[in-house]
């Protein structure tokens, strides 16, 4: 079943379904010219972003906001208790904004469902962290993601990675694969 609930910001002008349906509601608004004008309610047609998510342009005041259709069903309907600043297409369906194929996740997690779940390159080499003593510790999926991680300097990672260096950070590490 659709829900529809209003999206914030735009409580009686615009509203979100757990489908992913973006909906203009009947309003009055006032033109520019200073006249008034009915818009009738109806399901707006979503754009396609040169990334592949789907958006749609709502207004306010006569100004204009591209907004992601994902992050508006996220942040309506999905609880973000942890405050994770992503929101992931379960199945890597850049269009099924269906509140069952979305969740809230860090940048790491949303990278790292791309490599596992999905079987994707990351623009970086993966690369795994091991002590000194050979015993592993974590793979991160480029060296900017271990330096987020770990603060350990990502210059320094690839030196190591390279043999030109044999620790950075207290650890080893090496390309994976």
């Amino acid at each position: 079943m659709e829900i529809w609930k209003d999206i914030e910001g735009y409580k009686g002008s615009y509203q979100v379904s757990n489908i992913g349906r973006i909906k203009s509601l009947k309003r009055v608004i006032m033109r520019s010219d200073g006249k008034e004008q009915t818009i009738k309610e109806r399901i707006l047609k979503p754009l396609v972003h040169t990334n592949g998510y789907l958006l749609v342009a709502l207004y306010d005041n006569g100004k204009q906001k591209n907004m992601l259709i994902h992050r508006l069903v996220a942040l309506t309907f999905i609880d973000n208790q942890e405050n994770k600043q992503e929101v992931n297409h379960k199945d890597g369906n850049k269009t099924n904004n269906h509140i069952n194929n979305l969740e809230w996740n860090t940048s790491s997690e949303n990278k790292q469902h791309a490599y596992s779940v999905l079987n994707r390159k990351t623009n970086g080499k993966v690369i795994s962290q091991f002590t000194k003593t050979g015993d592993y510790i974590k793979t991160y999926y480029s060296t900017y993601h271990a330096e987020r991680e770990t603060g350990t300097n990502q210059s320094d990672i690839t030196k190591v990675c390279k043999g030109k260096a044999k620790t950075a950070g207290g650890c080893i590490w090496q390309y994976a694969g």
